[in-house]
């Protein structure tokens, strides 16, 4: 389950990171954490630095993350429209052509795909290989699996 707020300090580009990074993506800067008060105590130039530094952070997290889908290719596009514009699987998938279990399984695979962490000790956990070699992997190693789907 994720959290309902990340400080830029707690960015580790797993799932559940992601998934919140993503469900924001369309705002232009860090959502402010609804459990902070310590900008009430700040003077002006203290306050434009941290929701600079903030901004910054957002940024980065937001180019990462951007730069990860890329790796998708066209499951990437479907990852952001559900997770960050809140389209319904159905809508989705007449939009794209497919039927729901394949739309919903795409964007559990892109999202699966772009969450290994930061770093490189994480990244070199598994061969990732290309996207679509990915995808092909975990096809063969889920035969007679069942597939999750993707809830919002």
């Amino acid at each position: 389950m994720n959290k309902a707020y990340y400080r830029p300090n707690e960015v580790t580009f797993l799932r559940d990171t992601i998934t919140w990074l993503l469900e924001h993506k369309i705002l232009q800067h860090w959502p402010k954490d609804p459990t902070d008060s310590s900008l009430d105590g700040m003077n002006e130039i203290q306050r434009t630095r941290r929701n600079m530094e903030n901004d910054l952070a957002w940024k980065t997290v937001q180019l990462e993350v951007s730069m990860r889908l890329g790796l998708c290719g066209r499951d990437g596009a479907l990852v952001i429209l559900f997770y960050s514009y809140g389209a319904e699987i159905e809508d989705i998938a007449k939009a794209s052509g497919m039927d729901q279990r394949q739309t919903s399984n795409r964007i559990s695979n892109a999202l699966n795909y772009i969450s290994w962490g930061s770093g490189e000790k994480e990244l070199a956990r598994t061969p990732r290989g290309t996207y679509l070699e990915w995808c092909q992997r975990k096809k063969r190693e889920n035969i007679g699996h069942d597939v999750v789907a993707v809830n919002h």
